[in-house]
């Protein structure tokens, strides 16, 4: 394990870490439902002023500024191609139970692709864009935000399995808009993609993880929609 996850964190910087992650991630839950500030127009700015600057623009600043830290203590590091591939595909093969199931139920199908964006459930291109213009930054962000900028200052402080249970727990409830069933994959995902971060001291492996699995999931619910 590299030297940067063996470094200390105060306690003091854990409480405001977790305060703004767990402020930033309730913001980005409600802001379209309540409407909130920055509206940037189109479904792009939907993503960018309700994922991309919540979840990741705000952390990042937050450490560079207020901590004065650098952002690769919290996973924003590029970790190898090799161990990127290597733990990205073992998390996603752990998660792929859970995707294959639940593909087959009328709830999911009815929920994936995002109804919010029609295109995605009626052609091929539209599922693309949703893929790379909305899923890619959302998860991006997202990823940073829990797996990266909360989890790992926590593990260095409190010992990995607490803070995947720290960090899993908020992630999972900001699930209960969804499908219930839901609920029990985002839990499994935050375990898995907890311990993936953590190993490789960066995001991005559950990144592309948890991209590859909205990926599959929206796929397969698509192919059921047309036979």
């Amino acid at each position: 394990m590299s030297a940067t996850l063996r470094d200390d964190t105060p306690r003091d910087r854990i409480g405001a870490v977790a305060a703004v992650a767990i402020a930033v991630a309730l913001y980005s839950h409600l802001y379209d439902r309540f409407q909130l500030p920055p509206r940037l127009p189109g479904s792009i700015g939907l993503i960018l002023g309700g994922d991309v600057l919540p979840l990741l623009v705000v952390p990042l600043l937050f450490v560079r500024f207020v901590l004065r830290d650098r952002p690769g203590r919290y996973g924003f590091l590029w970790p190898g191609l090799r161990s990127l591939l290597l733990h990205a595909g073992g998390a996603f093969v752990a998660m792929l139970p859970f995707v294959l199931w639940l593909s087959t139920r009328p709830e999911f199908q009815a929920f994936y692709p995002s109804p919010a964006f029609p295109p995605a459930r009626q052609h091929g291109i539209g599922l693309a864009f949703l893929w790379f213009l909305h899923h890619a930054p959302q998860l991006f962000a997202t990823e940073f935000c829990f797996r990266g900028f909360l989890l790992l200052p926590l593990a260095r402080t409190l010992g990995i399995a607490r803070a995947i249970v720290v960090q899993t727990a908020p992630y999972v409830l900001l699930h209960q808009d969804k499908p219930p069933l839901e609920l029990a994959q985002a839990a499994w995902g935050g375990v898995v993609f907890g311990w993936i971060a953590w190993r490789t001291g960066s995001f991005l492996p559950a990144f592309l993880a948890h991209w590859a699995v909205a990926v599959a999931m929206d796929w397969l619910c698509f192919r059921a929609l047309h036979p």
